[in-house]
């Protein structure tokens, strides 16, 4: 399912906010299915029958999502460690003949260090300290 879900993206960007959205909402449709099918609607009229009552609300989310997409890409832009990146693949891509996915592939690899700076090892006094919040 997820090389399915990667290549559905490469086609439409949006099938990972679309499907955010729909996972957050998960129980609330599966629960309105099972009301529809408690009144005789059989799975699939009571799948359609509740997506479309939820779509108000999803599209709502999906709207709040896109803007925490953007704040989150607004701020990834400004870091630090992201700015090396692409300048790396920029360097990269003046010097070599690939395309924008091999040059960023490339420059993460390079940069990897500095991207694995992010996720450090626990010690339990850390792990104890998180779970006491």
């Amino acid at each position: 399912m997820k090389n399915q879900r990667g290549e559905m993206k490469k086609k439409n960007p949006w099938v990972g906010i679309q499907d955010e959205v729909k996972e957050r909402h998960k129980e609330k449709l599966d629960s309105l299915i099972s009301e529809f099918q408690k009144i005789g609607d059989s799975q699939e009229v009571a799948a359609v029958k509740a997506y479309n009552s939820l779509l108000p609300l999803y599209k709502e989310a999906l709207r709040g999502e896109f803007l925490e997409d953007l704040k989150w890409m607004c701020a990834l832009k400004k870091d630090p460690i992201y700015r090396k990146v692409v300048a790396t693949r920029d360097e990269l891509m003046e010097e070599k003949g690939y395309d924008w996915l091999e040059f960023t592939e490339l420059a993460i690899h390079e940069r990897r260090f500095l991207l694995n700076s992010f996720l450090e090892s626990e010690t339990a006094d850390a792990v104890c300290h998180n779970s006491n919040r």
